[in-house]
C-alpha cells in the first residue's frame, strides 16, 4: 500500500561522499485508502494488534479504544517526532527489505514520555536464520524550516553515534532483553550477532530519515552533513521524505487513532 502513494529512489550521482540519499516522493494524493493505512501503521507502533484483540475479549471496545487514545502524543513536537519514527521504519519494512524486531513506541509508559538512544534497530537474516545486517535508525521531521534546522541531520548522526559508541549500545540491550522476553525466535540470531560484533562491527549499518515538509526542504541540511569533520559513521544512508502538507496530515491522523474498529485490522 505505501508504494501508492510513495515512490524510494537512490540519487545517482549524488554529490556526497560520506553517506548515500535515497529520496522519498509522494507518487499519488493521499487517499483515504492511504490514509486508513498509515493511520494503522501509527497504531501498529504503539500496540500490538493481537494484544489489542486480546484485550477485546476482556474489557469492551470503548475500553480499548480509549487504551490508544490515552497513549497518543499531546504535544505537537511528540506528534511529529512519533510519526516519523513510525515511517521510516514501514518505509525500510516495505521498500528494503528490513525486519524491525521491536517497535520501541509501544514501550512508553506516558504518551508524551520520550525514549532515550537510538530510534529503532531493524535487520536483515538469510535463509537459515543468520543476521546479516544490524541498521541503527534515527529520524527527525520538520513542517517548517528554521536556521537551526541546517543541522538537524548532524545531530540526528551525533546522536546515532553516542549511542554506537558504546561497547554495547542501548539500543542493543534493550531489543535482545525483549526479544527474550517474548521469546521470540531471533533471539538466538541476534545474540550470535552480538557475540561477533565485539570483534567485527561489519554488519552493522545506519540509516537518518528526514521526513520533511516539501516545500521547506533546503539541500542546506545535507551539505552541512557532509562538511561536519564529526560525524563518521560508516555505511550511512539519509532518506529525504518530503511530504505535502505534513503538518495537517500528522494531526488528522493521530486524530483518528482509537476510532478505528478491530475488524478495519490487518
Amino acid at each position: 500500500m505505501l508504494d501508492r502513494w510513495l515512490k524510494c529512489n537512490e540519487r545517482n550521482p549524488s554529490q556526497y561522499l560520506k553517506f548515500s540519499v535515497i529520496d522519498a516522493t509522494e507518487v499519488a494524493i493521499l487517499s483515504s485508502e492511504i490514509r486508513e493505512y498509515l493511520t494503522q501503521m501509527l497504531r501498529r507502533s504503539i500496540f500490538d494488534s493481537n494484544f489489542l484483540e486480546k484485550l477485546a475479549d476482556y474489557l469492551n471496545w470503548s475500553n480499548v479504544k480509549k487504551m490508544i487514545r490515552e497513549k497518543v502524543p499531546i504535544q505537537e513536537t511528540n506528534k511529529r517526532g512519533d510519526f516519523g519514527e513510525a515511517l521510516i521504519v514501514e518505509i525500510l519494512e516495505q521498500f528494503h527489505g528490513y525486519k524491525v524486531p521491536v517497535y520501541k513506541l509501544r514501550y512508553k509508559i506516558t504518551s508524551d514520555q520520550r525514549l532515550p538512544a537510538t530510534d529503532a534497530i531493524a535487520v536483515k537474516v538469510d535463509k537459515y536464520g543468520n543476521v546479516t545486517e544490524v541498521c541503527f535508525i534515527e529520524s527527525k521531521l520538520r513542517t517548517r524550516f528554521i536556521n537551526l534546522d541546517c543541522d538537524v541531520a548532524t545531530k540526528g548522526c551525533n546522536q546515532l553515534q553516542n549511542d554506537y559508541d558504546s561497547e554495547i549500545p542501548a539500543i542493543i540491550q534493550f531489543v535482545a532483553t525483549r526479544l527474550y522476553e517474548s521469546s521470540d525466535s531471533l533471539l538466538e540470531p541476534f545474540l550470535s550477532y552480538m557475540r561477533s560484533r565485539i570483534d567485527n562491527t561489519d554488519k552493522d549499518t545506519f540509516r537518518l530519515g528526514l521526513c520533511w515538509e516539501r516545500t521547506e526542504w533546503d539541500e542546506l541540511v545535507l551539505e552541512n552533513l557532509e562538511e561536519n569533520n564529526n560525524v563518521n559513521l560508516p555505511k550511512l544512508t539519509v532518506h529525504v521524505i518530503r511530504i505535502n502538507n505534513l503538518k495537517q496530515i500528522t494531526d488528522e491522523l493521530f486524530n483518528t487513532l482509537g476510532i478505528i474498529e478491530l475488524s478495519d485490522d490487518d
